[in-house]
């Protein structure tokens, strides 16, 4: 038996399971023992990204044999402060990014961490540019900043909430993604964005 953990609403997810052509089900957790098993050999997955609760249950799962695709422990790399760097390795163009600090009452780090210096950002940077989080999906928590002074006021309201990025703001008309497949295999599709993974590909 398939699970599938994605919205029931999902076009691309329809038109995946009519052409795989065998029986699926739409998968819903409730508590869970660790570890736990269940009938499923293959799990695909397109919801997790945003549930530390659904990761941990994939995560499981795989652990005890499930083949989950997209891979769950691949979470734990969607950094795009490291995915900038893997770009400027690979010498593959990318918007200029700095990664703002954040502060967290829970911990004292001292001066381990410091605030940050705006003359640089602005010296860095033109308006209007893109502020999102580093570890962000679906286009939630995005904002396109138009003022060094709305970009103040923004970061103030989220810092102790998350971990931010700001990025030069790329104006483009065209968007594709890359299917890639054991490492060897990669297609390119266009894609058309929308938020909360509504984006449509062609």
């Amino acid at each position: 038996m398939i699970g599938v953990l994605e919205y029931e609403d999902s076009i691309f997810i329809k038109d995946l399971m009519k052409n795989i052509s065998k029986p699926f089900q739409w998968i819903s957790y409730h508590q869970l023992p660790a570890p736990f098993t269940n009938e499923y050999k293959v799990i695909i997955d397109r919801l997790s990204l945003q549930s530390e609760f659904l990761n941990t249950a994939l995560k499981i799962q795989s652990v005890k044999g499930v083949y989950v695709i997209n891979n769950p422990f691949s979470c734990d790399v969607l950094n795009k402060g490291v995915d900038m760097t893997f770009l400027s390795e690979l010498g593959i163009p990318h918007p200029k990014t700095f990664i703002l600090p954040s502060f967290d009452d829970k911990w004292d780090l001292g001066s381990s961490i410091g605030e940050v210096d705006w003359q640089i950002i602005k010296n860095e940077f033109s308006f209007p540019l893109v502020m999102k989080p580093i570890l962000g999906w679906g286009w939630q928590d995005v904002f396109v900043i138009n003022s060094l002074e709305d970009l103040k006021r923004k970061y103030e309201e989220v810092k102790d909430k998350e971990l931010m990025i700001v990025q030069e703001k790329i104006n483009a008309d065209c968007f594709f993604r890359v299917f890639c497949v054991g490492k060897e295999k990669a297609k390119v599709m266009k894609y058309y964005p929308a938020p909360l993974g509504a984006g449509r590909i062609v």
